[in-house]
């Protein structure tokens, strides 16, 4: 079987992470080629491996696969192939719009990466005309984590005790992330007293702000524990050491599809503090992380495309709570980073691989 791999690739998007990791994990058990925009040096930026797919045709391949907005999907599955589209979507619903592209016949299957995106999905056509022949296509095809790359670090030892955190900011309580909404709970719970840190990697590449200056909207506390901050994109191979600088990892998002930086990080043995939706719930528990429950629903009015659509605000009382739970109770964390580590080693980019390969089967 050959199959093309139609999306993102050269930078450091959440996109192009999910097409680079999934074709290498795939490519291990069929042959794979991908589509995609090549920087005029890509041939110095891939391995041996990476650049035999991105140097294959498409035209040989018996499926496309086109990881990206359904709205995109047409110019790929009017041709003479299978299609697959591959839908990342975060909120409590999908934009309407949408339907008429997954009811196309030429549409084969829809492959989400949670529960979560499927459920978006079916809030949003379940009384559309149709609707069956929809649910009928969709399979959960998981992201994953290189558990060669994202490793237990036993020998880690540091103080203070440390929160991590890893996501896009644009600046202001509106972005999808929820940073501000950490910075301001981390900022009014712990004094300079506090033997603690917030640890921050921001990629830029969503977007280029003045970070003092949005910082300074938030109007924090002065004379409060540490948060620190790199605005710097860290390479793919750097970041286990990142996620192993912490204790515990906070990812107070308003919305996720899977949320890829908390299960790199529970690879690393360090557990999580995560929102109560989103795609992460599929492998965070209060088991081996604690999931915050006490976020409002509210409609996204901001952008355009959310008509209708909502994520969780996070609440302040609890992000506060937790936090101080988890500096007061280290025994725990260290338990709970165990078994995070546990369950990262059966959500593998490998793991989801298989999957794939079983929908594929489908239609070969």
């Amino acid at each position: 079987m050959k199959v093309n791999i139609i999306g993102d690739w050269f930078n450091s998007t959440g996109y192009a992470n999910h097409t680079r990791q999934f074709a290498i994990a795939l490519n291990k058990l069929v042959s794979i080629t991908v589509t995609t925009n090549k920087n005029p040096n890509w041939t110095s930026l891939v391995t041996d491996e990476e650049y035999k797919m991105l140097s294959g045709n498409a035209d040989d391949c018996d499926v496309n696969i086109m990881i990206g907005m359904p709205q995109y999907w047409r110019s790929w599955s009017v041709r003479d192939k299978p299609f697959i589209g591959f839908c990342v979507w975060e909120g409590n619903k999908v934009p309407k719009d949408w339907f008429k592209n997954m009811i196309d016949e030429n549409v084969k299957q829809i492959w989400v990466p949670s529960l979560h995106t499927r459920t978006a999905i079916i809030n949003t056509i379940k009384e559309f005309d149709g609707f069956d022949m929809v649910l009928k296509k969709i399979r959960i095809v998981p992201h994953g984590v290189n558990t060669d790359i994202f490793k237990y670090d036993i020998t880690k030892k540091q103080k203070p005790f440390i929160f991590t955190a890893n996501k896009g900011w644009r600046g202001g309580w509106l972005d999808r992330g929820g940073l501000a909404f950490l910075f301001k709970s981390f900022n009014e719970e712990f004094s300079i007293e506090d033997n603690v840190e917030l640890l921050v990697k921001i990629n830029s590449v969503y977007a280029q702000i003045n970070l003092q200056d949005e910082m300074n909207k938030l109007k924090l506390l002065e004379n409060r524990a540490p948060i620190k901050i790199t605005p710097e994109n860290l390479s793919y191979e750097m970041l286990p050491q990142f996620y192993s600088t912490g204790d515990v990892f906070i990812s107070p998002s308003m919305a996720e599809s899977y949320n890829l930086p908390c299960i790199e990080a529970m690879s690393c043995g360090i557990p999580v503090i995560t929102s109560d939706f989103g795609g992460q719930t599929d492998y965070v528990s209060n088991v081996n992380g604690w999931l915050l429950k006490e976020g409002e629903l509210f409609e996204v009015k901001h952008e355009i495309m959310y008509e209708g659509i909502s994520w969780v605000r996070p609440s302040n009382t609890e992000l506060r709570r937790v936090m101080r739970y988890v500096y007061n109770n280290r025994d725990e964390v260290k338990s709970k980073g165990l078994l995070a580590l546990e369950t990262a080693k059966n959500n593998t980019w490998n793991h989801s691989a298989k999957i794939a390969l079983d929908s594929l089967n489908e239609l070969i």
